[in-house]
């Protein structure tokens, strides 16, 4: 995984003295566990351990926070407090949260403990009708730090914040443009930058091809190349020069990507690299996506941005990208497939054949070199993408299945179809797919990560793509 920032969460409790309720013991014992969740997924959490009762000390939490540069303000609602409470907090300009806590069971003759769902509603009230320098807020929350349903949805909001940090500080290289044809990848990268904050540079393949012929890191080249002969499980000696070229302009792009300080590529893989170099990438393709260079094909910036994404939500894992090539009505089920650009560690226990590419079997000039034939674990999987003028997120979620008979390439077959939550028929996706225009390439991820992308979406304020019916 390139470089990346963690990011930092400042975290206060509003209360007041007349609600009795155990509010600052409350406040203290959530705080413990907020650090512990945010310290597993590397977050940073700056508490303001003194309850606020009073505007000033809401102002000096503000200041703290503003001081520290937190990337998310956690407000608890640990009891009912003063309306103006809230405005310190949105004159710091980040993302807020807004927790408020149950009440406890009522007892003979007691009053309300806290009236925390209250001043929830109040703070929010406030800010949506009484304030022009924010919009709602990024998310509510209800219940104790130490509940599961608390700490799926706390995590997923984590997730998201890193992801946005991140974006907003990458740089994508585009390498010799789009592939023919694909105008729906074409990208304005004032749209990119306006809406995610991530830079596009734009690069020749002249460039790759001039470093490949120039690298003299042999030591390099031959790990590369022991590595790929390693992961193949078929190995035929007349492919020999197509692991020794993928081996060579692995190492490029490596020096290339460190060199240019990028997080992500996309790379133009056809036509140019089987006319002027006699070689197919799509191997290339998976050894970068496994040594952490987010690769996307034929020049596709959204679905880099999308790899990218889901490089990040999950925190380091391995995206691959895919078409959606067919349906399945019996067992509504869409089948996932591209010419073989995904990484040996997405293949399940069968491995990865690297072989020459079919669609090139037949050139005069013979088979070229490589691509990977394997099928993709069966697991959870999501599926996140941007249109190209990143206004909106489409969000898949499912179940991978390798076992339906499928062709040679990347491939699994996806059940089990969800989007927002519920449960989607085949024919509904592809309908939603056709209504909102969205493009023919699915950045994928393994685990569910709908939620911490849909909260993405609310971060970058851009559109999750409704599910429509057929």
């Amino acid at each position: 995984m390139s470089k990346t920032k963690n990011i930092k969460i400042g975290m206060a409790g509003l209360m007041t003295h007349p609600f009795s309720g155990p509010k600052e013991q409350y406040f203290f014992e959530d705080s413990q566990k907020i650090k512990e969740i945010s310290e597993k997924l590397g977050a940073e959490v700056i508490i303001f351990s003194k309850g606020i009762y009073d505007l000033r000390s809401a102002k000096d939490a503000a200041l703290e926070f503003h001081r520290q540069d937190v990337d998310l303000v956690l407000l608890q609602t640990s009891s009912f407090s003063g309306g103006s409470f809230i405005h310190p907090f949105l004159d710091i300009h980040s993302p807020i949260a807004l927790w408020a806590i149950p009440e406890g069971e009522p007892t003979n003759g007691g009053g309300l403990p806290l009236n925390s769902l209250t001043a929830m509603n109040l703070y929010n009230s406030i800010i949506k009708t009484r304030t022009k320098l924010r919009n709602e807020p990024v998310k509510w929350f209800f219940g104790r730090a130490k509940d599961p349903d608390f700490q799926k949805r706390f995590e997923s909001l984590l997730r998201a914040s890193y992801a946005a940090k991140n974006l907003r500080e990458a740089r994508i290289g585009l390498i010799g443009g789009v592939a023919p044809g694909f105008d729906n990848l074409i990208v304005d990268p004032q749209q990119l930058n306006s809406k995610l904050g991530t830079t596009l540079l734009d690069f020749d393949l002249a460039q790759i091809y001039s470093l490949a012929d120039r690298v003299s890191d042999t030591e390099s080249i031959n790990q590369n190349y022991q590595k790929l002969i390693a992961q193949t499980k078929k190995y035929s000696s007349h492919m020999e020069k197509f692991f020794q070229e993928t081996a060579r302009f692995q190492t490029a792009f490596e020096i290339f990507f460190k060199e240019n300080d990028l997080q992500a590529i996309a790379l133009s893989c056809w036509p140019s690299f089987q006319e002027q170099r006699q070689l197919a990438v799509c191997t290339l393709m998976g050894q970068l996506n496994d040594t952490g260079i987010i690769s996307s094909c034929e020049g596709d910036v959204p679905g880099a941005v999308g790899m990218l994404t889901l490089h990040l939500l999950s925190q380091g894992k391995v995206p691959t990208i895919m078409d959606m090539v067919t349906m399945d009505s019996t067992d509504n089920s869409v089948l996932l497939w591209h010419c073989g650009p995904s990484a040996p560690s997405l293949a399940d226990k069968n491995g990865v054949e690297m072989q020459s590419l079919w669609l090139y079997d037949k050139d005069p000039h013979g088979p070229l070199g490589l691509h990977n034939n394997l099928r993709l674990k069966p697991c959870p999987a999501t599926i996140l993408g941007f249109t190209p003028d990143f206004s909106q997120e489409l969000i898949i979620e499912g179940r991978l299945d390798n076992q339906k008979p499928s062709y040679s390439g990347s491939s699994a077959w996806m059940h089990d179809l969800q989007m927002h939550g519920e449960n989607l028929h085949c024919t509904d996706l592809i309908q939603t797919i056709m209504v909102s225009g969205y493009q023919h390439h699915y950045p994928l991820v393994y685990g569910n990560y709908g939620k911490a992308a849909r909260d993405l979406a609310t971060l970058l304020d851009i559109q999750a793509i409704e599910p429509q019916s057929y």
